[in-house]
Order: C-alpha cells, then sequence, then structure tokens
C-alpha cells in the first residue's frame, strides 16, 4: 500500500494480474491502462498531446 501525503489527489485503479495470463488478456489489461492513463491526462492537462498508443 503507498503512503498517503496530505495535498496529492490518488487515482486507484483496479488492475488484473498480468502474471501467467495468456497474450490476448495481458493486452486487454495493456489496453485498459493505456485508456485510463490517457483519460487522466486528458483531464490534469488538456493542452498535452500524447503520442498514439503503442497498442495500434
Amino acid at each position: 500500500e503507498c503512503p498517503y501525503v496530505p495535498g496529492v489527489t490518488y487515482v486507484d485503479w483496479p488492475v488484473d494480474d498480468p502474471g501467467g495470463q495468456d497474450p490476448a488478456t495481458v493486452r486487454r489489461i495493456i489496453g485498459d491502462l493505456d485508456q485510463r492513463v490517457r483519460g487522466l491526462v486528458a483531464e490534469l492537462a488538456p493542452d498535452h498531446d500524447l503520442p498514439p498508443s503503442v497498442l495500434g
């Protein structure tokens, strides 16, 4: 568990463990994280341009 720092906003996402999963499941997990991070960046820094997703 991460330590709590007052004044800092935390985002806690449930993420499946990719360990031992088949490639399709790992790709799904990566895609989910990619979308979440892109959404968070868009929310926090709307003028920031992200490169295309590594998922294609």
